[in-house]
């Protein structure tokens, strides 16, 4: 662990890693897609929306609509792959409520994607405005470690820190290789 000039005690990228491969409720970072996607992804990886068409990939079912897609080309993430930190993120519900993803599934991938270069975080619903996106590094100090990977007796606001915490994104540019997609989870 590193310490802070504070002397409090803060995570590192690598240790972040090690607790999510240690945790007992969440040892995956998710991705979640229709099965109809999967051939494709077995085949190319994950790739961002704007890599998609320069491999002639155009998914079945996409997880965006028209609007999601320009406020991600606003904020300027168009190139990066959305993942989560839960398997109850709240635009997976949305997918599926409106059809866009008859069939999904979560893709739990490898903790070791968040060491990637270029990783960055948003602290909320990575397109909306507001939302704080941030060098990895520097967002693990604002992530709810211990609501998301550890069982926390009688925890405050359970329910507030629980929301906030399955917002967040994590936005891996370009792509990601189908070697850290490990396991595959209902909702």
């Amino acid at each position: 662990m590193n310490c802070d000039l504070g002397g409090l005690f803060t995570l590192s990228v690598e240790d972040l890693v090690r607790t999510i491969k240690q945790s007992r409720k969440h040892s995956y970072i998710y991705h979640f897609t229709d099965k109809a996607n999967l051939q494709t992804v077995k085949l190319r990886g994950l790739l961002s929306k704007e890599q998609q068409p320069h491999h002639q990939i155009f998914p079945r079912h996409p997880g965006g609509d028209k609007a999601s897609r320009i406020s991600d080309q606003m904020r300027g993430i168009n190139n990066d792959v959305s993942l989560c930190l839960t398997r109850n993120h709240p635009m997976a519900f949305r997918c599926r409520e409106d059809g866009r993803h008859p069939n999904q599934v979560y893709l739990g991938l490898l903790p070791e994607i968040l060491l990637l270069p270029g990783v960055r975080v948003a602290l909320g619903l990575a397109n909306a405005r507001a939302t704080r996106i941030l060098p990895i590094d520097e967002a693990i100090q604002h992530i709810d470690i211990d609501i998301i990977y550890r069982w926390v007796e009688n925890p405050g606001n359970f329910f507030l820190r629980m929301s906030s915490a399955e917002k967040i994104e994590v936005l891996v540019p370009n792509g990601i290789s189908a070697q850290y997609i490990k396991q595959s989870f209902a909702p």
